[in-house]
């Protein structure tokens, strides 16, 4: 297993649960579900890095493991459910990237609950995740120019934009071009904005230092 950055706090297991969505570690049986709701989807993809899964076992290998250990750090990725329905609506991944206690988050949601706050409390779960269990001092983000409904989604929670880049974090020259904004949450503002916000079901199993392995 490769070295994560010292003093990194390493999660196990997550559950936050909002008004409207829980997030929880994604498994591989998620395939099954989000495969028809990503597979050649424009509106979805036309916004990501990613260009989708070839097939759905191309999926499952994607989410057979939502902890991953990188050599700068851990990366997870939660299922976005629908509190309502108890139905699979997206995935949402933290990455710690770069330099100690920085995370960059990404997302998507199905169509069908665009316009409903889903991404805005997605992001808001996550956030709380990132500055209360993972210690981050910053949350980061790039979306495509364009994407007006993930900037608001973002501009909601916080998060500044700070300037228009070239190429997503941590993503190799010969991805998918196309010029986003990077967007930064750093801790003190996350405090002054959301100091009082707690979920409404809390589960989450923590390293302190140890890594689980």
């Amino acid at each position: 297993m490769k070295e994560r950055a010292p003093g990194q706090p390493v999660l196990r297991g997550t559950r936050l649960e909002g008004q409207r969505v829980l997030l929880r570690p994604l498994v591989s049986a998620d395939a099954d579900v989000a495969f028809p709701m990503i597979h050649g989807r424009t509106p979805i993809l036309e916004w990501l890095v990613w260009q989708g899964p070839s097939d759905v076992v191309d999926l499952r290998k994607r989410f057979e493991s939502w902890h991953q250990t990188t050599e700068k750090g851990h990366s997870y990725r939660f299922a976005i459910v629908d509190c309502e329905t108890q139905e699979f609506v997206g995935t949402m991944g933290l990455r710690c990237v770069d330099h100690l206690f920085h995370v960059e988050l990404g997302y998507w949601l199905t169509e069908d609950v665009w316009g409903r706050g889903f991404g805005t409390e997605s992001v808001q779960l996550a956030d709380y995740l990132a500055f209360n269990y993972l210690k981050a001092t910053v949350v980061m983000a790039e979306v495509f120019v364009g994407n007006h409904g993930s900037c608001h989604v973002l501009e909601r929670n916080g998060f500044r934009r700070e300037r228009r880049v070239h190429r997503a974090l941590g993503v190799p020259p010969e991805a998918r071009g196309g010029e986003r904004w990077f967007y930064t949450l750093t801790r003190g503002t996350y405090t002054r904005v959301n100091a009082e916000y707690r979920p409404r079901v809390e589960q989450v199993d923590i390293f302190a230092t140890e890594d689980p392995g």
